[in-house]
């Protein structure tokens, strides 16, 4: 059985995996990913990861890319399946394993476990569904995605470019994975992780002078061009409901609709939080 990788950030100041509850032996190798590039010791964990990378980054494309450069080195096992993981999100060692195996039963080639309820979360339709072990979607959330390794390197030019990475998980992933001819896609609800920490990326002005929100919209107009190199592999239903193309003042209307939405569940979350 092939071995796979899970990545998970850390901002090289607080204690690192303090999220992660180590109720297991990984069937998995694990990476520490410094995005601070300030090389502190990392020894003070309660995992021992297999590897450690210390280098600056913006925000999680860039650090694709680096676990890109990283898996492409020589020597580097053949992993099946990368998992990169904020290091705020709480969740277990036995669930990842769980999570890989029913991935390798399904055969699945891009998958995502459920957010709990009480998370902070920009998707509600991946918050869990307790009554389903896994549900079959078109595209999972950067959050914390599993790629297969070739579509996870496919994407590197797009890692390049788009420092925030959104954009690249709902368009040009589903795109590149019609081209390659692996469309397996899951949302695991039988795993759940907690998000702990407001979303933020979405207020940022990045390098490139782009918000995450210019960057998922010039995702979707390559992710555009890409399909329209392959148009065999793609249908109507497919443009429409995961590349936005359509009549768009319907779609801005739908769009302004759920974030309302999110924003009212959030604040109902924060008054809650803060009660307790």
């Amino acid at each position: 059985m092939s071995r796979s990788l899970l990545v998970v950030t850390w901002d090289g100041v607080s204690i690192p995996f303090a999220c992660v509850h180590a109720d297991a032996n990984p069937d998995f190798d694990i990476l520490l990913f410094n995005y601070s590039g300030n090389n502190v010791d990392s020894t003070i964990a309660n995992i021992v990861p297999n590897y450690c990378i210390s280098k600056l980054t913006e925000n999680k494309g860039q650090i694709f890319e680096n676990v890109c450069y990283f898996i492409q080195q020589e020597n580097q096992p053949n992993y099946e399946y990368i998992g990169v993981y904020d290091d705020d999100l709480i969740f277990k060692i036995s669930d990842i394993n769980f999570m890989l195996h029913l991935a390798r039963v399904n055969q699945l080639d891009v998958f995502h476990s459920s957010v709990s309820h009480d998370s902070f979360f920009s998707h509600r339709q991946f918050l869990q569904k307790p009554s389903m072990i896994l549900e079959k979607v078109d595209w999972v959330e950067i959050m914390a995605p599993f790629y297969r390794k070739e579509i996870f390197e496919t994407c590197l030019p797009y890692f390049q470019k788009y420092i925030s990475a959104h954009g690249i998980d709902c368009f040009i992933v589903p795109v590149i994975q019609r081209v390659l001819k692996m469309n397996e896609t899951a949302l695991i609800h039988a795993v759940v992780l907690k998000h702990n920490r407001p979303i933020r990326s979405n207020l940022r002005i990045y390098s490139n002078k782009l918000t995450s929100d210019e960057e998922t919209e010039l995702a979707r107009q390559e992710a555009i061009s890409l399909m329209n190199q392959k148009l065999p592999l793609f249908d109507s239903n497919f443009n429409k409901k995961v590349l936005k193309m359509g009549n768009p003042y319907l779609l801005k209307l739908e769009e302004r609709v759920n974030k309302v939405q999110t924003l009212i569940e959030q604040l109902w979350l924060f008054a809650r939080n803060k009660a307790n």
